[in-house]
């Protein structure tokens, strides 16, 4: 009797071996049956994961680090490196964590019924008014009476500058104009004080737009008090150099 017992032993040893693994997953299977059709365990997963704070911490400084990688100075108009930090808090400020979280969350209420075949059809919603309206702020009072401004419109010129003295060649006219005084007389004619005075005006045009108060917006920038400026610059740049038809 106890040869028996030992030999029945024995042919279930195979048999644990083979069912403990089935049990495991199946228990696995059972867990993701109640959580994939289930809309709070992602939302959960993803607020424990402290994953919206960690698009401003990791992702978002990461994508720019590898833009200004992949790219070569002079294909960029703007040194990334420089507003990293600006960039990344302005955005955290115009769209916040939070917000972002109330979104998702709201997108997987939305969406999973959907994708499950519970509905046959779905309705989403984004709601951009009020951050389109702190965008708005944020730039007019921060963003245009900052440094990085000042930043960007020098690495702009300087682009826009670098572009037009490789193109020279193009005019009909063998020009010699360096980069740097091509630079000057842009900055001449178009100033960062004016620039930012023209700006404001056009955000304030393109807000209710945006936030959809209004079904157009008109953006207008002065030129007339530019003009003459401008036609002097010019005039200054060109006599920097000889110039002949070809």
């Amino acid at each position: 009797m106890e040869t028996m017992i030992w030999i029945r032993r024995g042919f279930a040893i195979p048999l644990i071996i083979l069912f403990v693994p089935l049990l495991l997953a199946s228990l696995s299977l059972t867990q993701v049956n109640s959580t994939f059709g289930n809309s709070d365990s992602y939302n959960s997963q993803t607020h424990k994961a402290d994953m919206y704070d960690f698009v401003y911490d990791e992702a978002l400084p990461a994508a720019l680090d590898e833009i200004e990688a992949q790219n070569a100075p002079q294909d960029i108009p703007v040194h990334l490196s420089k507003v990293k930090a600006v960039t990344v808090t302005t955005a955290r400020e115009i769209l916040p964590p939070k917000w972002l979280e109330a979104q998702f969350e709201s997108a997987v209420h939305t969406f999973l019924p959907y994708f499950l075949g519970s509905t046959d059809e779905f309705t989403y919603t984004l709601i951009t008014k009020d951050r389109a309206e702190t965008a708005a702020k944020i730039i007019k009072e921060d963003f245009l009476q900052g440094e990085t401004f000042r930043i960007i419109y020098n690495d702009g010129i300087s682009y826009l500058a670098g572009k037009l003295a490789e193109n020279l060649d193009q005019l009909p006219y063998s020009i010699a104009l360096s980069k740097d005084h091509i630079s000057s007389s842009i900055q001449i004619a178009a100033p960062p004080d004016w620039l930012i005075y023209q700006i404001g005006p056009a955000i304030d045009s393109v807000t209710p737009y945006m936030t959809g108060d209004s079904d157009h917006f008109t953006a207008k920038f002065e030129v007339a008090d530019r003009v003459d400026v401008a036609a002097a610059a010019i005039i200054d740049l060109f006599g920097r150099q000889e110039t002949y038809q070809y």
